[in-house]
């Protein structure tokens, strides 16, 4: 419970009346038995899960036919990996969410289309997104880093779920 993503997930299927299936430690590293065997219909991990996944050539064209829906989070999404995700998962819709534990979760979100995605990915990283309904955010330039402009930026976000400060830091 003390990672934010697992509160997503929690939370997302008491709200829904889903079921939560939790990957016996003996899978972790290798999901794929575990999706087709319950069949199932939301994932929701980090794109290294991903990427081990495809090391293992278990991404293989319509292997995931059950996923309809699924969330990369946490890290820097590669635009293969996606790609490949999308042939193995044919019938998922696959969104790239992105944000700090200080914004609860995700605050910007970004629908992977198999059209058009490709064209807006950058350096073969998926983008982030843009903000959640209520939410803004803002990037600021600072020196040198936008991989587009090669200028550095810093992404300024505020909003319901954004909140100030740490449990008992006093700065």
């Amino acid at each position: 419970l003390t990672f934010d993503l697992s509160i997503h997930d929690i939370f997302l299927c008491w709200l829904s009346g889903a079921c939560l299936y939790v990957s016996p430690k003996s899978l972790i590293i290798n999901p794929g038995h575990f999706i087709k065997k319950n069949k199932l219909t939301f994932w929701f991990s980090v794109p290294s899960l991903g990427l081990n996944m495809s090391k293992m050539k278990l991404l293989r064209k319509n292997s995931f036919k059950s996923l309809r829906q699924t969330l990369f989070c946490g890290e820097a999404l590669p635009q293969s990996l996606v790609m490949k995700w999308n042939d193995a998962a044919p019938n998922s819709k696959i969104d790239n969410l992105y944000g700090p534990t200080e914004s609860t979760v995700a605050i910007l979100g970004y629908e992977w289309k198999r059209n058009t995605s490709r064209k807006e990915s950058v350096n073969g990283i998926v983008p982030i997104g843009k903000p959640f309904n209520g939410q803004k955010a803002k990037h600021e330039i600072i020196k040198n880093f936008n991989l587009k402009s090669k200028k550095i930026g810093e992404l300024c976000l505020s909003g319901g779920q954004v909140f100030n400060g740490y449990h008992e830091n006093k700065k």
